[in-house]
């Protein structure tokens, strides 16, 4: 019974369903979410390691400029998988972890994913001097310059960053009310059943 009190003080602020969650139900749903982080490393590796690929083929053009932005990529795709690797995950969940461990595991792993998003705007922006030298090149390396196509490529790139950092806050924001709910039960005095009270009435 004491987990089940716990637990509706750390989701006081939801609806009445949420404050209903076992220790069990909050541990299934830490696991879905490091599940959720994981694919969507995956695809980050996936990605950093295409671009550091084609970037190989760059180095190798008769053109000063393509060969030095195509060398900063790769350099910019390599440490984005290091960082990845070094700070992008979290330890899995403990099975017969109580509610409090759970939670607070939860809380960490959340706050640690909020800040990686929050980060993507500077992240993603140490791309822009290799990509600017490769366009420059691009465009005006040929005997018959070719700007449209320099342009094409930056239309893309401003679009997809825009896109990421404005997908990046939203993460952020909703991963934000998860931790504001979770932290009630750190820092709130009280027995768990009081906070409950004081967060929107007796459950149900």
């Amino acid at each position: 019974m004491r987990d089940e009190e716990q637990l509706r003080a750390i989701w006081r602020g939801q609806s009445v369903t949420a404050l209903q969650m076992t220790s069990r139900q909050l541990r299934v749903r830490a696991a879905r979410f490091e599940s959720a982080v994981r694919r969507r490393k995956l695809r980050d590796f996936v990605s950093f390691a295409l671009v550091a690929v084609i970037c190989a083929f760059g180095v190798l053009l008769d053109n000063t400029l393509v060969r030095v932005g195509a060398a900063l990529m790769i350099l910019w795709a390599l440490f984005s998988i290091y960082a990845l690797h070094r700070f992008g995950f979290g330890d899995v969940v403990p099975g017969d972890s109580s509610a409090q461990t759970c939670a607070a595991y939860h809380y960490r792993h959340l706050e640690r994913q909020r800040d990686i998003a929050l980060s993507w705007p500077w992240g993603i922006g140490l791309a822009i001097p290799g990509f600017v030298l490769v366009v420059i090149g691009l465009g005006g390396g040929a005997r018959v310059p070719n700007w449209m196509f320099s342009a094409v490529m930056t239309g893309v790139f401003l679009f997809m960053y825009i896109g990421l950092v404005i997908y990046g806050k939203m993460l952020a924001q909703e991963w934000q009310r998860e931790i504001d709910s979770l932290r009630s039960l750190r820092d709130e005095p009280g027995e768990p059943s009081d906070r409950a009270t004081r967060g929107g009435g007796a459950p149900r």
